[in-house]
């Protein structure tokens, strides 16, 4: 009958990995993991841990400031209910792939809104970004911060990367310091995003991106700041 495993393991810091198999089977009933192993020394995520956990709701920073390498084919696939996956591998420093069969077409987030900061900091975390990464995930409200200081985050921005998004409003500091991302911002990024009210900061400090295409913003007619959108884009 247990509902939440919210911050059960936080901080264990001398809890290594990996995170034993099948260890909430028999916990059907769960909706809350939020800050479940965080600030842990986790290292392996085995997979089908929330398989069985359809009733969920909350990721918020599950896995945030452990040290897993790699997430799991399908880790999310049938937490559908799931709505919350800000934080989830915040500051996870070690975190090197997301792969394109990882989160690209198992996330299955369709109730999600909040994917705020949910790759923050992961300075280890190599690209390209998978393209249809976010396809899944329709309802999101924030991508704020969700990729800010990834600066081992190579090659371009996918086209259509939030194709499937109508709903975003806030793209504050989407990809702030992503020094390694290259070329051209691709055109039509936004296109779908007319909901959007900031780019603050979305670029900030992406050092190698070469040029912004015209039209960028055509559709965002909501938007009330642009405050520091390219600042520091040296070239």
């Amino acid at each position: 009958e247990v509902k939440s495993f919210s911050a059960c393991f936080i901080s264990c810091t001398n809890l290594t990995g990996p995170i034993p198999a099948g260890l909430f089977d028999y916990n059907t009933k769960v909706r809350d993991f939020s800050d479940v192993v965080r600030r842990t020394k986790v290292s392996s995520i085995p997979a089908g841990l929330f398989d069985k956990c359809l009733e969920v709701t909350n990721f918020f920073g599950a896995f945030a400031e452990s040290e897993i390498i790699n997430i799991p084919n399908g880790l999310f696939k049938n937490n559908t209910k799931a709505d919350n996956f800000a934080l989830a591998f915040l500051n996870c420093k070690k975190l090197k792939d997301i792969g394109d069969n990882t989160l690209l077409n198992t996330l299955n987030a369709q109730n999600a809104v909040n994917l705020s900061r949910m790759f923050e900091g992961c300075s280890a975390l190599e690209g390209p970004i998978p393209a249809g990464l976010f396809d899944n995930c329709p309802n999101v409200t924030n991508f704020s911060q969700t990729f800010r200081d990834c600066n081992s985050l190579t090659g371009n921005i996918p086209t259509g990367l939030f194709d499937k998004c109508t709903e975003v409003t806030t793209f504050k500091g989407t990809f702030t310091k992503c020094k390694s991302l290259t070329g051209s911002i691709p055109a039509g990024l936004f296109d779908n995003c007319t909901k959007v009210m900031t780019f603050e900061k979305t670029f900030y400090n992406c050092t190698s991106l070469t040029a912004i295409p015209a039209g960028l913003f055509d559709n965002n007619t909501k938007v009330t700041s642009f405050s520091e959108t390219f600042w520091d884009c040296s070239n």
